[in-house]
């Protein structure tokens, strides 16, 4: 199986060692990690397993957000990765040398400038970063739900049948650089869930969706939200993002080095 679209990345970078995890989880989910583990890939969705005798079809559905500014090009984040990654090849490949070496700033938070200077404050900036977490979260999350029937349409036109029941799961990566936190007086304080959020249940209470399974760099396991624990669950009880700062780091060096081989720097 090709290792090369959105769910399979996903699942390389936190299923690896999901046996570490899976006493975490209830039966439900751990089958819903069991079939997310053995789902074929395709596009759109990103993913999808046809349980035959069960005529269940399961949908698994990716996307990633981030703490930075956000506009119809994209984020702050994805735009500054996306702009250093062609430089660096592009340097790579006009380079004399037997070998590259290069530092570059990958820029995602707040900047203050007063006159030629420009700062970034790590820690600061909180509300503002929550608010994009916020309105990113649910700006993509609303744009997958309008793609919900060609997902459906598109799968049951591979699998050449129509299933008795559907189950979709949106696969939710928080990719901020170095992860998000909430702010601790100054300090940084524990990582940002979002399904432990107020934000997230009543958005996902309100929708087609049947799962929520969440990753991020800085949490060491995945988070899993069903439509069976809207009922166990007191929403007054999850926390409210708008009450709360985050603590994020604004810029990071990303530092290359590559070595000649006969084909050329690898």
């Amino acid at each position: 199986m090709k290792e090369n679209n959105d769910i399979a990345k996903f699942r390389n970078r936190y299923l690896k060692n999901f046996d570490v995890m899976f006493q975490q989880y209830s039966d439900s989910e751990r089958n819903l990690i069991d079939i997310l583990l053995k789902s074929q890939e395709s596009d759109p969705p990103d993913g999808y397993f046809y349980d035959i005798p069960n005529s269940t079809l399961y949908i698994f559905e990716q996307f990633e957000f981030d703490c930075s500014s956000n506009n119809s090009s994209g984020s702050m984040l994805r735009k500054n990765t996306n702009y250093v990654s062609k430089k660096i090849s592009k340097e790579i490949s006009r380079c004399a040398l037997d070998t590259y070496n290069s530092t570059n700033i990958i820029r995602q938070g707040v900047s203050h400038k007063q006159g030629e200077t420009i700062t970034y404050n790590i820690g600061q900036d909180g509300e503002k970063y929550r608010d994009n977490y916020i309105r990113n979260f649910e700006t993509i999350f609303k744009n997958h739900l309008k793609k919900l029937e060609i997902y459906k349409q598109k799968c049951k036109e591979i699998i050449k049948d129509n299933p008795r029941k559907v189950i979709i799961t949106f696969l939710v990566e928080d990719v901020t650089m170095f992860g998000t936190y909430y702010k601790n007086g100054d300090i940084k304080g524990d990582p940002v869930d979002l399904l432990e959020t107020q934000q997230f249940y009543h958005i996902f209470k309100d929708s087609n969706i049947d799962y929520v399974i969440f990753g991020a760099s800085n949490i060491e396991t995945l988070s899993i939200f069903g439509k069976d624990r809207l009922k166990s669950v007191d929403p007054e009880k999850m926390i409210d993002l708008m009450t709360k700062e985050f603590y994020i780091i604004p810029v990071g060096f990303l530092i290359t080095s590559a070595q000649k081989s006969r084909e050329g720097l690898s």
